[in-house]
Parts: structure tokens; sequence; C-alpha cells
């Protein structure tokens, strides 16, 4: 077994070193200037106005990693902070007095942001080995972690202070344990569950796609065992506490020096022109309220990336614009940001599958049930393929990040059985 860990810390390791040295000298992206900026001021002022449409977590860290700096805070009170919702430019404006205009040395201010969001990656890598090895054992743990560490996707976008990475932790964190609760139900499966689905919630918010995705196998764990009212109610309750215990505790950190008057002024103006004026008051008249305060800052930023993707967004692909999304557009990225040996091998295993299928009289109820735990890693892609395929924004291979862990532990496990 002593040999397995070595590989594994190897695998990881290596993919981290590559992580870290492609990224050192270069400038950060334009996404992580906000986002440090942002986090920045909420460990320093508990403050949530900007930056609200992605959750707080991995800005939290970014910010956590300043700290020991001591930074010159001038950016925190200029004007640029006053009524920024009415600036779209106001958080990359604090982001950018912050690391380059107010002394700060900006490359040890990029480095030190940087740093903490290789954790993402790191426990990502290891919900994968431990995941596959659960399923498949060994060698198809120890393939799915190499698959896995060193896709260049993977590797280019752990490098970066945005929200991709840790949303795909959430989902494999949350996923993890809520699967073994529905398993095997138990007191400690209960709150482990729970409290991972809330953090999860806290990497993005297209990770509120597990509300759907967890009473689907939910259902489908219910119908296969004649369990259904208890599995769904078991699901809600999960999600519940996951809001309660750990989504909510964590907003009221955030906009505890946050006034209510101006979280709902901020909110308000925000809002000014929303296509969903029933969803968005009942936002804006919770927030200056005591309790609900912190859920209609999550549901702010939620919702404000509904309308993003109702909106659509400008982009160049194989040689035109469009202001809308294309259907073609997450298929044709996917497939040509992927490795070719992957592909290989994915032919290999639909070459494989489909013989076995042909030859088999193994019913797909009696197959689902038998392998429970690889038809909840298909339902997620499905969801989270359907979603991606059908959204109305199309910016990069960054928002199918969710679906790669579950995919090279299946891929993995099907080149063990080949």
């Amino acid at each position: 077994m002593k040999r397995f860990y070595i590989l594994l810390s190897t695998i990881i390791g290596v993919a981290a070193t590559l992580c870290l040295t492609s990224v050192w000298n270069d400038s950060p992206i334009v996404d992580e200037i906000p986002h440090i900026g942002a986090g920045y001021s909420y460990v320093v002022s508990g403050d949530y106005r900007f930056n609200p449409e992605h959750p707080p977590l991995a800005k939290d860290l970014a910010g956590l990693a300043l700290l020991p700096l001591d930074l010159n805070q001038a950016a925190l009170s200029m004007p640029l902070q006053g009524n920024w919702p009415s600036d779209v430019h106001g958080q990359w404006n604090l982001g950018r007095t912050l690391i380059y205009l107010t002394g700060n040395d900006a490359i040890k201010v990029v480095h030190a942001a940087k740093m903490p969001m290789l954790l993402f990656f790191i426990i990502s890598a290891l919900i994968v080995f431990t995941w596959s090895r659960k399923l498949y054992g060994n060698w198809q743990a120890i393939l799915a972690t190499f698959l896995f560490c060193l896709s260049p996707t993977i590797i280019a976008h752990s490098r970066f202070v945005t929200t991709d990475i840790a949303a795909l932790f959430g989902v494999l964190l949350s996923s993890y344990f809520f699967i073994k609760y529905i398993e095997k139900p138990s007191r400690s499966h209960m709150w482990l569950s729970a409290i991972t689905f809330g953090i999860a919630l806290l990497t993005k918010f297209s990770t509120f796609l597990l509300v759907p995705y967890f009473l689907i196998v939910a259902l489908v764990w219910g119908l296969l065992h004649k369990q259904t009212p208890q599995a769904l109610s078991r699901t809600i309750l999960i999600m519940a506490l996951g809001l309660i215990v750990i989504v909510g505790p964590v907003y009221q950190y955030h906009v505890h020096n946050y006034p209510p008057a101006l979280q709902k002024a901020d909110t308000k103006i925000i809002f000014q022109n929303s296509v969903h004026p029933a969803i968005t008051n009942l936002i804006v008249n919770t927030a200056d309220k005591p309790v609900l305060r912190p859920f209609a800052q999550y549901f702010l930023g939620l919702t404000m990336v509904f309308q993003r993707n109702a909106g659509g967004n400008r982009t160049y692909f194989l040689g035109e614009l469009y202001n809308h999304g294309l259907k073609s557009y997450f298929p044709i990225v996917y497939f040509l940001k992927e490795p070719l040996p992957f592909w290989g091998l994915v032919l290999m295993l639909i070459i494989a599958g489909a013989y076995k299928f042909k030859n088999s009289k193994l019913k797909v109820k009696s197959w689902i049930k038998n392998n429970f735990q690889e038809s909840a890693l298909l339902i997620w892609l499905v969801i989270y393929w359907y979603f991606s395929i059908t959204a109305n924004v199309n910016i990069g291979i960054r928002h199918l990040i969710p679906v790669y862990g579950f995919t090279y532990i299946l891929v993995a496990g099907q080149i063990g059985r080949v």
C-alpha cells in the first residue's frame, strides 16, 4: 500500500509544482483582480458590498493569505467604494488600487493570494483518489488521479484566484458525503453531508445545481429501494441544514459591518433592471432585516448569475462574434481542450462498452442498483452538461470544470474493467 501513497504524492506534487512554476512570473488574469481586492475587503472590514456575484470562500482564503503582508489599506476607504453598484467597474477599481496604486508590492500580493488556491486542487485530487479506490481499486485510483492532476485545464485553473476549481472541490466533497448518507443514513453522515453541502454553496453559484442533483439521486435511490419519501425528506433536511448552519453564519460574518440600509440600497440598485421583479423585490425587502440579511446577500448573488445568463455575453467563437450562447460551444471547446490520448481512451471505452452491452442481458434497473454510485456520478454529468449546453453564457472551458472529477473517476474505472 505504501507504494500507492508514494505514487499519489508524486503525481500531486508534480502537478502542484507545474501550477506554481508556470504562473509565478505571470501577471494576474482579469478576474483575479476583483477577487483579490474583494477577498481582502471581506476579511479586513467584514463588508460584502464588492463582488457579490461570487460566493466568498475562495476570495476569503486569498484575503487571509494577504493579512501577514501588512498592506496599505487606503483602497478600502477611497471614493470608489461608496456607491459602487452604479459603477460596473467598482470592484475592478478596488482590486487595481489595492494591488498596484497604493504602494503595495504587487508581486507579493499576487503570489500570496494564489497560494491557498492550491488547497482546492490538492483536496480535489485526494477525493478523486479516495472515491476511485473505493469503487474500483488501487491502480484505477492512481490512474484517475493521474488523469485529473495532469489535465492541462485543471493545471491551468488551479493557479488562479477564481471560483472554478473551488466549485469542483465543492461538488466532489459534497457529493461524496451525500451519496454516503443516502446509502447509509446515520447522524454523523447527515451532519457531514449538510456541512459539505453548505461549503459547496460557498464556492460558486453554479453549485446550486447540487439541489436538483441531490433530489434526483435521492429519488432514484428511493425508487430502487422503495424508500422514496424517506430519501427525499433526508435530502431536503441536509440541504436546509447546510443553508442554515453553514451559509447563513458565513454570510452573516460578511455583512456584519455592512450597514443594513446600505445593503438594501445597493441591492436595489443592482436589481433596478430586473427581469424577475417578484423575486428581486423579495430579496430587496429582506436585505435590511435581521436574521434574513445574510440569506438576502446569498440570493442576491445567485439571482445576479441567473440574470447574467439570461442576458448573454459577447463571445468570439470559430471566427465569429456572438451575443448569445451556442449549443455547440461547450462540446467543441471540451473536445479541443482535452488531450488526444484522453479521447483515445474514451473511444476505446465506447467500443468496449457497446460490445459488452450488446452481449449482456443485464437490465438497466439492475445495473443502476448494482452500480448506484457510478450511476450517481453519471447523473451529475448529464445535469451539468445539459445546463452548460443550454446556457446563454459561453466564456470558456472553465465553466465545465465541475464535471472533470467525475469524468476521470468513471474513465479510469472503466479502463480497469476493460
